[in-house]
């Protein structure tokens, strides 16, 4: 499914997790000299289930993790029904399609 990643101004295929734009060759570029090379499981908005309560929520930001010169996507903020934040590892987070 085509979806669009506002941090990073790019679209992506979140089933194959391909950007389907490149990166331009702008040095002043405020969005791809910084770019994972996958994009994000979870976009601002969506409703997911957080494992192994199976409460529902919605996510605020998928968190970049820097590791020297790697860069990838990792732990996950969600606002729960009750108002109350959290932060979830990525893993324990599974997307509630819309007509579930």
């Amino acid at each position: 499914m085509k979806r669009y990643n506002e941090r990073f101004d790019a679209y992506y295929d979140s089933t194959t997790k391909e950007w389907l734009e490149s990166k331009c060759d702008d040095e002043d570029c405020d969005y791809c000299p910084n770019r994972p090379d996958t994009p994000p499981s979870f976009e601002k908005g969506d409703r997911v289930l957080v494992l192994p309560n199976n409460m529902e929520a919605t996510v605020i930001n998928q968190r970049i993790c820097y590791d020297g010169s790697e860069t990838f996507w990792g732990n996950v903020e969600v606002k729960y029904d009750d108002d109350v934040t959290g932060v979830s590892n990525s893993w324990q987070l599974k997307m509630i399609k819309e007509n579930e």
